[in-house]
């Protein structure tokens, strides 16, 4: 089963490879020779699909390909050195391919500033080579950005799993990001292809403009014409030829063009213009490559490939008729080019700010969104529960409308995508704020309802509580326990002397104590009942030790409490059950406490019990 999964794996690739190789020869031509790729998307998709390494062979092949199949193209191994960088980075720091072609463009701009400042011949090449490279920046990282989205997003097609790896989790907050940069960059590109073809348009229309009124010139001359004239032509008067020579260089407006005369056997009859060069029809007549773009006009270029280069030293010839004679109108487009490429050039950097300004705002989305997700998969962490408990969840499979509307709503939500960031900033912090609350409050209801407000000891419910889960707890394995009952004497004088403030102290106090004591004894469970009413919980089994927990609580007791200006010296009278001998539920246990107390505070009574002092006690 591994090995026909890894037959069907090495298969894809082959088709990849090929396909990869077709992309390479069919690029997208923008203008003058510059064009876009799209053998990049599927190069740089290879790095997730296949490994660094496969990638890496693949663009090497195809670019092996290009250059034996005559394709000079001086940015070739471009490709293998984007897959080095771009890949490398991806296999070494890991993150995705998105963020690594950043990288790359940095990295290609800063070389052709250098290139361009020291290297480059003439200043057309250098600006078509910066347009070059400017496009190739911004198609490389548009190419990672797709074809991070196909590597993230493919393994959901239904015969995707049986190639690849397992599906991998999507997040919100990414595939938000990702198509607010897609839907950011894409009509850019679209602009400047058409706004690249328009200007090239435009200037094809004022070439060819300059050969129209060429034409008109020279019927408007032949229709002025006598008879003799036309004969003296036609005899090669070196006077009419002199005349027609001035005329046609008055004519000329551009001073890098040339105007060519041809006689019957082809050879110059005149020449005009600035820059005239017999040798130089000459060779554009027998040799080179010519593209076609009208009736009587055409680029004329001196190599066979329509490349970068070859744009730079291309001429515009525009052919027309004087009589029986053809006649040609050369220009150097080199002039042009570097107007037209500036042009285009605005474009591309404003290209990179919205690519840039994109980046930016994907990135906060994706915090933004993944922050609120956070909070809400919080509060819905019951459903993996669900699941491990093995309950019917319904997932319908519906069409969901929203998904289906996002297309015709991405324009409204760029315009208001600034206001949408801060709108939802605030919602986030508002429910943030709120949850806190929320679980605030209900802290604060627990305590309440299970601790003393005064003594902040375990209260009467608490005990409840406790109590019937330690009966359940020794009914089973016959583990014995003391309830011991605790009533301070003549509490009620002392509270009428010290007012009810200052009783409500001493109690805090005398709380504050039996807490230290519980920490000293960590199998003693300390409870407030009412007023002056304490129990505990004791996990002792004999009574010889419950007798010494006694003795040791009275020692507590009897250390004076310094209140204000006087002195309290405590007693209190317990009362003691365990179970099971005085009892197998809670208030069985309580009552027998209770009354044993009772008995115990009757003997106190004829004695002293509780004292109030004045000052320090002597």
């Amino acid at each position: 089963m591994v090995i026909s999964k890894e037959r069907q794996k090495f298969t894809v690739f082959m088709i990849l490879l090929g396909l990869l190789i077709v992309l390479e020869f069919f690029p997208l031509t923008i203008i003058f020779g510059v064009a876009i790729n799209f053998a990049p998307f599927l190069y740089l998709a290879m790095i997730k699909l296949f490994g660094f390494r496969a990638s890496l062979v693949a663009t090497i092949v195809m670019t092996a390909v290009s250059l034996a199949l005559s394709n000079e193209d001086a940015f070739s191994f471009l490709s293998i050195i984007e897959v080095l960088i771009i890949g490398g980075l991806y296999k070494i720091k890991g993150r995705d391919l998105f963020t690594w072609s950043f990288v790359y463009s940095f990295l290609m701009i800063f070389i052709a500033i250098i290139v361009n400042s020291f290297y480059i011949p003439t200043e057309v090449v250098g600006q078509l080579v910066l347009l070059n490279v400017s496009l190739v920046v911004i198609s490389t990282i548009y190419a990672s950005l797709v074809a991070d989205m196909f590597c993230d997003y493919y393994c959901y097609l239904p015969a995707a799993g049986r190639f690849f790896a397992k599906k991998k989790p999507l997040y919100f907050g990414q595939i938000i990001s990702n198509l607010l940069i897609f839907a950011a960059i894409s009509p850019i590109l679209f602009v400047i292809f058409f706004h690249a073809n328009t200007l090239a348009a435009e200037l094809y229309e004022q070439w060819e403009q300059e050969t129209i009124e060429l034409e008109e010139f020279l019927q408007s001359k032949t229709n002025r014409m006598e008879s003799i004239e036309i004969k003296n032509y036609a005899l090669d008067s070196k006077k009419e030829m002199a005349r027609l020579k001035y005329e046609l260089d008055q004519f000329l407006t551009n001073e890098n063009g040339s105007i060519y005369v041809l006689n019957e056997n082809l050879n110059v009859w005149i020449e005009a213009g600035l820059q005239k060069n017999t040798r130089d029809i000459e060779e554009k007549l027998n040799s080179g490559n010519v593209l076609e773009i009208g009736d009587n006009d055409y680029i004329w270029f001196p190599e066979e490939n329509l490349s970068l280069i070859d744009w730079a030293n291309a001429s515009y010839i525009g052919k027309t008729k004087f009589l029986d004679k053809l006649v040609y109108m050369v220009i150097p487009v080199d002039a042009e080019l570097i107007i037209v490429i500036k042009k285009l050039k605005v474009y591309l950097l404003i290209s990179l700010l919205v690519l840039f300004i994109s980046l930016l705002f994907g990135l906060i989305t994706n915090n933004i969104l993944s922050k609120a997700l956070g909070t809400i998969t919080n509060i819905t962490s019951d459903i993996p529960n669900k699941v491990s408990r093995k309950q019917t969840i319904d997932w319908n499979n519906t069409n969901i409308v929203e998904f289906s509307n996002l297309i015709d709503n991405v324009k409204i939500v760029a315009e208001k995508l600034q206001s949408m960031f801060r709108k939802t900033e605030i919602q986030n912090q508002l429910l943030l704020e709120r949850t806190n609350k929320l679980m605030e409050s209900e802290a604060e209801l627990y305590h309440l309802a299970h601790y003393d407000v005064l003594t902040n000891l375990p209260n009467r419910h608490s005990y409840y509580t406790d109590m019937e889960q330690k009966l359940n707890k020794a009914s089973g394995t016959g583990t014995r326990f003391a309830v011991i009952f605790l009533d301070l004497d003549n509490f009620k004088q002392i509270n009428d002397t010290l007012g009810h403030s200052g009783g409500d102290k001493l109690l805090r106090i005398f709380a504050n104590r039996l807490g230290e004591f519980e920490k000293e004894a960590p199998y003693i469970k300390v409870y407030r009942l009412a007023g002056d009413e304490f129990v505990f919980i004791v996990d002792l089994a004999s009574r010889d030790e419950i007798k010494e927990i006694v003795e040791e609580l009275h020692e507590k007791i009897h250390q004076p409490i310094k209140l204000f200006d006087k002195t309290v010296e405590l007693s209190a009278s317990i009362g003691i059950s365990v179970f099971p001998e005085d009892g197998r539920n809670v208030d069985a246990l309580l009552h027998r406490a209770d009354t044993l107390m009772y008995d115990e505070k009757h003997i106190h009574h004829q004695n002293e019990g509780s004292k109030l002092y004045w000052g320090d006690k002597e």
